[in-house]
């Protein structure tokens, strides 16, 4: 970390230039340096500022008659990010699991990624990895882990489904439909805690979840970046997300991102 770009682990622009780590260390580490700071004033003062810039943007906007501006939809994301931030400072177990993951990025897969190629080739890759490529990947991972999270909780209504529709077929005696459900849930439930069971069908809330808050924080300009949004930002609203962050982003954003 010593030797990294400061400027780049506690990037205030929207943007990211640094070779030096290919983007993997773009802002995050100034992310979580303001979460376990233990007084909390240095998190205050990066919320005013961004409420400030929201304010001034939402009020040239409206005396210009714009839809949104540049501005807004920065600080309207960076909204987000300063609610990711609030709440990593009551959960700080949560932050170790962010700095695994990117850790992970930058310290093995760039790594794996620099030994086919010689030096001049490899400042290209790098340059090219700097384009929103390490988001990309966070955004993609977020969005099939969901979906995979969705069909695991689908599993026990299908299970009842299959046995409902064998006893209405008079291949057993019947039972309310109420009781078999009741019977999957609760058997579903104790037998995910078998420990085979729960290696082969994980619990992936927690890893989707410091996914998606690091997505947030490594891409350069969330605001230009749709899959960060939607599968990373706005899936944090209401357990982090705040309402007032909500109506940023819904006045400033395209609907499709938080849809």
């Amino acid at each position: 970390m010593n030797a990294h770009n400061y400027g780049c682990a506690h990037a205030k622009r929207h943007e990211c230039r640094c070779k030096l780590c290919a983007g993997t260390l773009h802002r995050w580490p100034g992310c979580l340096e303001l979460a376990l700071e233990p007084t909390g004033v240095k998190r205050a003062a990066f919320r005013n500022g961004i409420d400030a810039k929201w304010n001034k943007s939402n009020a040239s906007r409206k005396q210009k008659g714009q839809v949104s501006t540049k501005s807004a939809k920065e600080s309207a994301t960076d909204s987000g990010l300063a609610d990711i931030i609030d709440w990593l400072a009551l959960h700080p177990v949560v932050t170790g699991q962010i700095e695994a993951i990117a850790n992970v990025l930058g310290r093995n897969v760039v790594n794996e990624l620099d030994k086919s190629l010689d030096a001049d080739h490899r400042d290209q890759r790098r340059r090219a990895l700097l384009d929103h490529f390490w988001c990309d990947l966070l955004a993609a991972f977020a969005n099939v882990l969901a979906v995979f999270q969705h069909q695991i909780d689908q599993i026990p209504g299908r299970i009842a489904n299959v046995i409902i529709v064998r006893r209405d077929h008079g291949a057993r005696l019947p039972i309310d439909d109420a009781d078999i459900k009741m019977a999957v849930e609760s058997a579903w439930k104790l037998i995910r805690t078998v420990p085979f069971v729960k290696v082969a069908l994980p619990d992936v809330e927690e890893p989707l979840r410091a996914i998606q808050m690091l997505a947030v924080m490594i891409c350069p300009a969330p605001e230009r970046h749709g899959e960060v949004v939607k599968y990373c930002l706005h899936p944090l609203t209401g357990e982090v997300l705040t309402v007032l962050t909500k109506q940023r982003l819904e006045a400033a954003l395209p609907a499709d991102w938080l849809s």
